[in-house]
């Protein structure tokens, strides 16, 4: 499949200060320190640990996703609070 062109749709001043967009071929570039890549990963990284208590719940317990922390695992009135995080030492590569 071939590359797709990423257009860039730039405001320009027409007559009367109405703005019209005009595409030009300039590729955008990202701003390194801008970029939600870590907190993507945290979220993903949450999402998956919370399906892995959901699977691993027992008949008695209750799964509670972001109550007082990440998500609980709760029963007979016993809550186990679970703050994730995603970190070299979590067990995930990068």
């Amino acid at each position: 499949m071939p590359a797709l062109d990423v257009w860039r749709f730039a405001a320009v001043e027409c007559e009367g200060g109405v703005l019209s967009e005009q595409p030009t071929t300039e590729r955008l570039v990202g701003v390194p320190e801008r970029q939600a890549s870590d907190s993507l990963r945290g979220y993903y990284y949450q999402i998956w640990r919370s399906v892995f208590a959901w699977v691993k719940l027992k008949d008695e317990e209750v799964l509670f996703l972001e109550g007082a922390e990440d998500f609980e695992v709760g029963a007979g009135g016993d809550v186990e609070a679970a703050q994730v995080k995603d970190t070299p030492g979590s067990g995930r590569s990068r």
